[in-house]
C-alpha cells in the first residue's frame, strides 16, 4: 500500500510514496462518515480536539451543506479558538482603485472589488477547522497544516514541547513520532495532469477574456488533494476552486463563475455506474468538495473552470480545464 497524504488546502500537490505496513494502520484512520450534527469538538490549548479522523472527514464530506455551515459557525464561536480562516481574514485587504472602477463600469457590476490575500493559504474548509497555526487534534494525533506541508505527531498526549518540535519539523522525526509530507504545487501550462496521488495542488489559468477599454481577465482554477492521517492512503479529500484575475495578476471578487466536474471515480453524492457532470455556480472564489476516498482514493476526471462577464452587454468567457487521466 502506498503511503500518501493530500489536501488542502490548494490546489496541486504531487509526491513520491513510501510503503506502509497495513498491520499498523489504526482503525480510526479509515474513512467512516458520521452524522456531523453529533460532533462536539473541544478546544484544547487553542486548537480543536475531535475524537478521531472520521469526525474531520465527515465534516469535509458532509452532504447537507446547511448543516455543515451551521456546525462551522458554531465552532467559530467557541471560546479560545481562532481559526486559520479568521486569521487570514484579518490579513486580507480589499481595495477599489481607478482600475477597479473602470472594470465596474465596463461590466456594470458595482460589487467588484480588488483583493490582496496572504500568500500562505490552506485548502477550503480545512482553514475553518484548524487554528491560526494550522493545528488540529484528531484522536491521538496532532496535525499541522501549512501551505507547504502536512504534518502528524502520533501518540500525542498534550506535551507542549512536542508541539514546538512539530511546528519546527521539516522532515520525518522518528524519535518523536512526527511524519511530514511535502505539498507539491504545480502551475499547469496544459490542461492535462497525470498525477492523481497527493498531496498536491494543481492550478490552471484559462483563456483570455478581453474587455474593451480595460484589458484582459482570466479564470484561474485550482484542484487540491489532501488526506489524513499522514501515511494512510484512504482518507483523501479533493476540492476545486475558481478565482478571477486581471492581466496585472490582481485578484478580483464577485465575478460570476461556474465549474463543471465530470469524473468516473467521483460523483455526487455517491459513484454511479454512469458518470454524470456536476455543475456548481456562484461568485469567485467559488469552492466545491469534489469527493473523498470513501468512494475512491485516486481522482480521475475533468474539471472545467469558467468566469462569465458581460462587458457592455456582450457575454464573454474565460475557460480553463484540468484533466487528470492516469
Amino acid at each position: 500500500m502506498k503511503k500518501l497524504i493530500l489536501f488542502i488546502l490548494a490546489l496541486s500537490f504531487l509526491y513520491s510514496c513510501k510503503e506502509v505496513d497495513p498491520g499498523k494502520q489504526d482503525t480510526e484512520s479509515r474513512s467512516e462518515i458520521l452524522p456531523i450534527s453529533n460532533l462536539k469538538p473541544e478546544v484544547e490549548n487553542g486548537y480543536l480536539k475531535f475524537s478521531g479522523v472520521s469526525d474531520f472527514v465527515s465534516i469535509l464530506q458532509a452532504k447537507d451543506l446547511a448543516e455543515r455551515d451551521k456546525l462551522i459557525g458554531d465552532i467559530e464561536k467557541l471560546n479560545g479558538f481562532t481559526s486559520f480562516k479568521e486569521k487570514s481574514k484579518t490579513e486580507t485587504k480589499e481595495f477599489v482603485d481607478e482600475s477597479i472602477l473602470e472594470l465596474r463600469k465596463a461590466l456594470n457590476n458595482s460589487e467588484i472589488t480588488g483583493i490582496l490575500r496572504p500568500k500562505n493559504t490552506l485548502p477550503p474548509l480545512v482553514e475553518s477547522l484548524v487554528n491560526e497555526k494550522g493545528l488540529i487534534r484528531l484522536g491521538n494525533s496532532l496535525f499541522q497544516f501549512t501551505s507547504e506541508q502536512v504534518k502528524e505527531l502520533k501518540e500525542f498526549t498534550g506535551q507542549s514541547d512536542l508541539i514546538e518540535k512539530l511546528s519546527n519539523s521539516v522532515s520525518d522525526d522518528i524519535v518523536n513520532k512526527i511524519l511530514v509530507k511535502k505539498i507539491e504545487k504545480r502551475n499547469l501550462l496544459l490542461p492535462s495532469a497525470n498525477a492523481r496521488t497527493g498531496p498536491y495542488s494543481e492550478s490552471i489559468q484559462g483563456s483570455a477574456l478581453y474587455i474593451p477599454f480595460y484589458g484582459t481577465m482570466y479564470v484561474r482554477g485550482y484542484l487540491t488533494c489532501t488526506n489524513v492521517p499522514v501515511g494512510i492512503s484512504n482518507n483523501w479529500i479533493i476540492q476545486a476552486e475558481s478565482r478571477a484575475y486581471t492581466d496585472a495578476n490582481s485578484e478580483v471578487t464577485n465575478i460570476e463563475t461556474y465549474m463543471e466536474i465530470f469524473s468516473p471515480t467521483h460523483t455526487v453524492p455517491i459513484p454511479t455506474t454512469v458518470p454524470v457532470t456536476v455543475t456548481v455556480s456562484g461568485r469567485t472564489r467559488l469552492q466545491y468538495t469534489v469527493g473523498t476516498s470513501a468512494w475512491n482514493a485516486n481522482f480521475i476526471g475533468n474539471i472545467k473552470y469558467v468566469i462569465v462577464m458581460y462587458p457592455f452587454g456582450v457575454t464573454r468567457y474565460s475557460v480553463g480545464t484540468i484533466d487528470i487521466t492516469s
